[in-house]
């Protein structure tokens, strides 16, 4: 296995938050909540969200949302989950719940492996290299360029607005599954991603509950975990190769974005399988709203 380290950088990393993942998971979307930003404002984000010019416009389709600084695309909620994509820093978009790694990392490498490791064997990996860092408060934000072996994901099946549920949380066992479409098998085999998450060291961080709670949450169709906790989404992309090497992470996001069709937007279960690819991480000093 090959996790080389191929840049650096000296910067204060902070997460910025819009509305809370509560928002979601306990169907409490409203237009008050639902707030317009641009990409201009979050750079690499992820969420629940969609795109136009007024609430209205979008209410009934807010779905798994992936953003990067010029690029951002939406998998709309309800029956025909279409994903949507546009490039520009300047679109708005609504959104109940956003988390925003802003416009850079600290430190860029890239993986390689001969067996398939699980996106949750991946952040054990980053996770043990952070903590040997005096810069780690417990909490890595991550955009990733890689080959999928395998991938699991999920997506809102209809758009969690108040009033929609009675009662309970979309995630109670029994319920879920009327809210959410989890892949029980693996799909997009060989297909390429960029994905954009976080990644918590559960017995080793430094940030108040309250906050961390506006973020994270037992998805459904992961399983519980006592070290740690993620939460990604992903641009998934049609085969093809990635760069052999990259000197510019941006750009090659930008690169990949621009030249290629969006195939789905999803949120990334813990058991899908990279074999190769490059990882930007940056060391979170604080979270804040936006």
């Amino acid at each position: 296995m090959i996790f080389e380290q191929i840049s650096h950088k000296n910067r204060v990393c902070q997460l910025r938050m819009t509305g809370s993942i509560g928002n979601v998971i306990s169907a409490a979307i409203t237009e008050d909540n639902a707030v317009p930003r641009i990409p201009a404002m979050t750079g690499y984000s992820f969420g629940l969200g969609a795109f136009a010019p007024n609430y209205s416009a979008v209410e009934y389709s807010l779905g798994e949302f992936c953003c990067t600084p010029s690029f951002q695309g939406y998998l709309s909620a309800g029956e025909q989950n279409l994903p949507w994509s546009q490039r520009g820093n300047s679109i708005r978009f609504y959104t109940p719940f956003n988390v925003s790694l802003g416009f850079d990392f600290n430190e860029v490498y890239y993986f390689n492996s001969e067996t398939a490791v699980t996106f949750s064997g991946l952040y054990d990996l980053f996770l043990q290299r952070a903590r040997n860092n005096p810069a780690f408060k417990g909490l890595l934000g991550v955009s990733g360029i890689f080959q999928i072996e395998s991938f699991f994901g999920s997506l809102i099946i209809t758009a969690p607005l108040q009033g929609t549920l009675a009662e309970g949380k979309l995630t109670d066992p029994g319920r879920f599954h009327q809210w959410f479409r989890i892949d029980t098998n693996p799909v997009y085999v060989g297909y390429r991603a960029v994905s954009v998450g976080l990644g918590l060291d559960l017995a080793n961080n430094t940030f108040p509950e309250s906050k961390l709670n506006r973020i994270f949450y037992l998805h459904p169709g992961n399983r519980p975990a006592s070290d740690k906790m993620l939460h990604n989404h992903c641009f998934i992309l049609p085969p093809g190769n990635l760069p052999e090497k990259i000197s510019n992470y941006h750009s090659a996001v930008d690169g990949l974005l621009s030249s290629n069709q969006i195939v789905d937007v999803k949120h990334i279960l813990d058991n899908s399988t990279v074999k190769s690819g490059f990882f930007a991480i940056s060391y979170l000093q604080d979270i804040v709203d936006l």
